[in-house]
């Protein structure tokens, strides 16, 4: 321990400044000092040995610079230990430096009155992961606000504000209760509120009654899809509980469904409609005395394949909504005119633009390179690069995003389901992921804004949906659109002075002085009859 001189890698010179070596947290650690290497050193390089005048004076303030930088780390080191036994005195806890990587074993491992899902668990420890591997720190007590703030910009670039927010208060959660007391939490000076326009919050979007009758009358093709679309309508619960919905949830004879939610916990209560109990009565027809579950075959895929029920609800919404018969199906690029693709280096620059990363960039060039440029097929683009199907297809689908027109070649007698998908979400701003508007979670806030609308108080909404604050309910939910609005303004509006419509009356015209043909005739005596014929023959003849 001590200065020394430092070769160069190649072992060919010396660096010009002198370095020291010492012995801190129990490991060895080198710092370089601003004293420079004067004058000739010794051939042998060593700090021990004596060179000319110039150098060992050099060496002399090397070592008194040395010398002054242990005597500050002894300081505050004597500082931080009596600060650490005062801590330590109040707390009646030993203060312990938590590292970055051991942030989701910590946080997994807090005694919790309700058990963590496995879906949140892996969501908590990919947050920890991501931040760990972003931030490059080995301590929590090492991260600074700048650390944070970089984190929070990466964030904000692909991500809805609600997520980011949702993210932050999560890590100050876990850095407030593993720093060590004393040190500042550097996720709390950071401001989480942002009244910018790319902020502002995209809710799903609750369905007019045109567009649950629409929704009503394609589902009924599905015995499974319309117990689904029944229930979650007429409940508002989280497709997860109206999979796993059971009978012992159900009382016929009061006409309520009585359920805990699975992610707030608390007990909901609804009543039975008509439309739902009429699904019901269908299936006690066919249930098994063993099914415990009011739809098995959901409550399976639901355990077993979740994104399969998201991809039937996404495709129910798509198909009822978006397809159109009478649409013009997608054909191939026509070579010529207006459909003419640009040339592959404004293509390129096109996708420069974007914020991908430099490896997606890459990846997405060499998919239009294979399949527009070349005209590869999927399988041979898949064999070649090793992409899946669905990572090639959403390439081409973020391709047509940027181009604004279609590349992918679909048959032209199979009408693709993932083209309306489209529909079905929200593009945000350049670089941010696009946000689904319909779905399974629309049902939840149509019941929300039609009970709203039909006067029913929000307390009973609340304890019917389950929210464990009013706000979730008020800010999130209660959101009806303007479609819903006008025909709600209409039919209350309908029997006013306002709404009413005002027609003038029709204009009729003033009684004839002058009689009618018949009234004449039934006055004429025979005589003048007869004349009158007479005199009408001799004209006509």
């Amino acid at each position: 321990m001590g200065i020394r001189i430092k070769k160069y890698r190649n072992g060919e010179g010396y660096r010009p400044h002198w370095y020291a070596s010492y012995r801190g947290d129990g490991k060895v650690k080198e710092i370089r000092l601003s004293s420079r290497i004067e004058g000739h050193p010794p051939k042998s390089l060593s700090a021990s040995d004596e060179g000319d005048l110039e150098f060992e004076r050099s060496k002399v303030a090397a070592q008194k610079e040395f010398d002054g930088f242990l005597a500050e780390i002894r300081r505050k080191d004597a500082s931080t230990h009596i600060l650490e036994k005062i801590i330590e005195e109040k707390t009646g806890r030993e203060i312990v430096y938590h590292k970055l990587t051991d942030l989701p074993r910590l946080w997994l491992g807090i005694n919790r009155i309700r058990k963590m899902s496995e879906e949140r668990a892996r969501h908590c420890q990919f947050i920890f992961n991501e931040f760990t591997s972003f931030c490059g720190r080995r301590y929590l007590y090492q991260v600074t606000d700048d650390d944070v703030n970089r984190y929070l910009e990466s964030c904000r670039k692909t991500l809805s504000w609600s997520s980011v927010k949702s993210r932050m208060s999560l890590l100050a959660g876990a850095f407030d209760r593993f720093l060590p007391h004393g040190l500042p939490n550097p996720f709390k000076s950071i401001v989480k509120r942002d009244t910018s326009e790319e902020a502002a919050t995209i809710h799903r979007l609750p369905l007019s009654e045109e567009e649950i009758r629409k929704l009503g009358e394609h589902a009924r093709k599905d015995p499974m899809l319309h117990y689904l679309f029944e229930c979650a309508l007429a409940t508002g619960a989280r497709i997860g509980d109206v999979c796993k919905m059971k009978w012992e949830n159900v009382d016929l004879n009061e006409g309520f469904i009585t359920y805990r939610s699975s992610k707030t916990g608390a007990y909901c209560c609804v009543p039975i409609f008509d439309e739902l109990r009429a699904v019901l009565d269908g299936l006690i027809l066919t249930r098994d005395p063993e099914d415990q579950y009011l739809c098995p075959d959901a409550a399976l895929m639901y355990e077993t394949n979740k994104s399969g029920v998201v991809y039937r609800g996404k495709r129910l919404f798509a198909e009822a909504l978006f397809t159109d018969e009478g649409e013009e199906r997608p054909t191939d690029i026509e070579e010529g005119g207006e459909n003419k693709p640009k040339t592959p280096q404004e293509v390129f620059a096109a996708i420069d633009e974007q914020c991908f990363t430099e490896g997606k960039t890459i990846r997405i060039k060499e998919v239009y390179d294979r399949y527009i440029v070349k005209g590869q097929s999927y399988r041979q683009i898949t064999r070649d690069t090793g992409f899946s199907g669905g990572i090639l297809n959403g390439y081409l689908h973020e391709l047509e995003h940027i181009l604004g027109k279609r590349l992918r070649r679909f048959d032209p007698d199979k009408f693709p389901h993932k083209v309306t998908f489209s529909k079905t979400r929200q593009v945000r701003a350049k670089g941010m992921r696009a946000v689904s508007v319909y779905g399974w979670h629309s049902l939840r806030a149509t019941f929300c804004v039609h009970a709203m609308l039909c006067g029913i108080p929000e307390t009973e909404i609340i304890k019917a949906v389950g929210h464990s604050t009013y706000k979730t309910t008020t800010t999130y939910y209660t959101n009806p659109t303007r479609k819903i609005m006008k025909e709600m303004w209409r039919k209350k509006m309908s029997t006013t002075a306002i709404g009413e419509q005002h027609t003038a009356p029709a204009q009729t015209l003033p009684a004839s002085t002058h009689p009618t043909v018949e009234e004449f005739v039934a006055k004429l005596t025979p005589e003048e009859r007869k004349a009158i014929t007479l005199e009408l023959l001799r004209t006509s003849a």
